[in-house]
């Protein structure tokens, strides 16, 4: 955006929506924004160059909820880019991803039917797993933050658009889900977050990105399904579980995004493995 003189500032500002604000009027979250910055598919009118944060339009309501319908449709994000940068394609890949969904309806209904006969109204399993993790280097930022969920979450999604975003000078493969690596969270306390992207192997950083090999670790696992909106809750209950078990807790844990926005667009098929080291 082309710099504007002291005396446009205040005007400037007049006609920006902070990204919030834009979050709710769209029904964006702040997460997927950031992810549809860092992959160039939405991006801020104007970013303050002092404090970082991010500014939207009111021109900019249309696109976000074109966006918006296009991932209900299960459009990658991959596509969504290329159906924008080439507007006189727009029916024809529209036709091409209506044909993709059609071919998938008749292999949907019958796991579907498979389903149904296996459901005889029961209540999902509280599942927890003990298992090995296996080493694993990672490109990592970390930061420090007051601890709370909406806070914690709002800075995992922050910090992994950051890393896309530097990886592209970088170029680093990688090679499994985004996790993400912090304390036992008590209430009220400064921690250390850490969001994190599997690579092969270690490799040179600089900056912020770190470069991490997590080491193996005896670890409780469990799934949780939907949102991160009561992440809290699966780890008091994967927490309790442990204690009753007879383990302690020995680090920190791990969050493992197996589904997320980038590759699911209804928060309900979000899957998050929560991963915490113990010993007897």
């Amino acid at each position: 955006m082309p710099s504007t003189g002291s005396c446009g500032l205040g005007s400037l500002y007049m006609n920006l929506i902070s990204i919030g604000r834009f979050s709710r009027l769209t029904g964006l979250s702040i997460r997927a924004l950031r992810l549809y910055n860092a992959e160039g598919i939405l991006e801020p009118n104007h970013i303050d160059s002092e404090t970082g944060y991010r500014y939207y339009t009111l021109d900019q309501l249309d696109l976000a909820e074109r966006i918006k319908l296009l991932r209900e449709c299960e459009m990658p994000l991959e596509q969504i880019l290329a159906l924008l940068r080439h507007p006189k394609e727009t029916t024809q890949r529209l036709l091409e991803h209506q044909a993709h969904i059609q071919s998938r309806l008749q292999q949907h209904r019958q796991m579907l039917e498979k389903i149904d006969k296996l459901i005889e109204n029961t209540t999902e399993p509280f599942v927890v797993t003990y298992k090995q993790l296996e080493p694993q280097a990672a490109l990592c930022i970390s930061e420090n933050i007051l601890w709370s969920e909406e806070n914690h979450q709002n800075t995992i999604g922050r910090l992994m658009g950051e890393i896309f975003t530097l990886n592209r000078t970088l170029k680093v493969p990688i090679v499994g889900a985004p996790f993400c690596v912090f304390p036992v969270p008590w209430r009220k306390r400064q921690m250390d977050v850490y969001a994190c992207m599997p690579i092969q192997s270690v490799v040179a950083c600089q900056g912020r990105v770190q470069c991490i090999e997590f080491p193996s670790l005896e670890c409780a696992s469990t799934i949780h399904r939907g949102d991160y909106n009561h992440t809290i809750q699966t780890i008091e209950r994967l927490l309790a579980k442990i204690a009753d078990d007879g383990y302690e807790v020995a680090g920190d844990i791990r969050e493992t995004f197996l589904e997320h926005p980038l590759t699911v667009p209804n928060p309900e098929q979000y899957r998050t493995e929560i991963a915490v080291p113990v010993r007897r």
